[in-house]
């Protein structure tokens, strides 16, 4: 029989679960996740502008993204002067984005090598 407390703690478990599958969605996207990597890659904050020209996107589709990204809390804005610097909320989300890439990779390999057998 479950006590109150347990019945808490599923409630609490499920909601934090609901907000990891939100922040999961907001990363669900080609561009988002390239915009990521550039973030991660460069340790520092971006101008937006200069990810522009790395995405090959028209700037009404980036604000889109950085409006979705910045609204569950996967990147930070700032302004300096007339430009918009991006940078990651926390560096774990880059280092996500890194294991989940060599999780991709190696199962690309495996199934390499089912198809090569």
């Amino acid at each position: 029989m479950q006590t109150s407390e347990t019945k808490n703690k599923m409630k609490t478990d499920l909601s934090v679960y609901e907000i990891q599958a939100t922040f999961c969605r907001a990363m669900g996207h080609p561009v988002r996740l390239r915009m990521l990597h550039l973030l991660n890659e460069a340790g520092e904050p971006l101008a937006s502008s200069s990810m522009l020209e790395d995405l090959g996107i028209a700037k009404p589709a980036m604000s889109q993204h950085i409006s979705k990204m910045v609204s569950v809390g996967l990147i930070r804005t700032s302004r300096r002067g007339r430009f918009t610097y991006i940078q990651l909320a926390h560096p774990e989300i880059g280092q996500a984005c890194g294991l989940v890439g060599c999780a991709l990779s190696r199962h690309a390999k495996e199934q390499a090598r089912v198809f090569e057998s």
